[in-house]
């Protein structure tokens, strides 16, 4: 079975996007205004779909910053499939199952008690 993961953008990445398509926009709505005093129609025609795709950046932004507590799933985040290589690690053994895996080599003879002791550290180390 596949696992999923999902990724958002950090509150600050959001808060500077938001802050940059502001100045886009103000960009934007600058030179609309000198195509218009040139009558460069086509300018003007690219201008507002320049407006249009920073506004929508705008709300995209805005919408980000003013859910970012929620755990909203289909909000802002984004879906990504982890690679399998990854879930074999992450996934693996409980930490319970790796101590008792390793208790029961020791008592089967299979390792030293100095192996067992380096790797019980290393397990309870460990990330779990």
């Amino acid at each position: 079975m596949r696992q999923k993961a999902f990724i958002k953008p950090t509150k600050p990445a959001l808060v500077l996007g938001l802050i940059v398509a502001i100045f886009m926009l103000l960009f934007g709505i600058f030179f609309f205004a000198l195509l218009t005093e040139e009558g460069a129609g086509i300018g003007q025609i690219f201008m507002i779909f320049w407006m249009f795709v920073v506004i929508s950046m705008i709300v995209y932004f805005a919408y980000g910053i003013r859910n970012f507590e929620k755990n909203n799933v289909a909000g802002i985040s984004q879906e990504i499939n982890l690679p399998d290589s990854l879930l074999q690690t992450q996934v693996g053994d409980s930490f319970d199952d790796r101590i008792r895996k390793l208790e029961k080599l020791k008592n089967d003879g299979l390792i030293s008690t100095e192996e067992y002791e380096d790797k019980r550290k290393q397990i309870m180390s460990s990330h779990w």
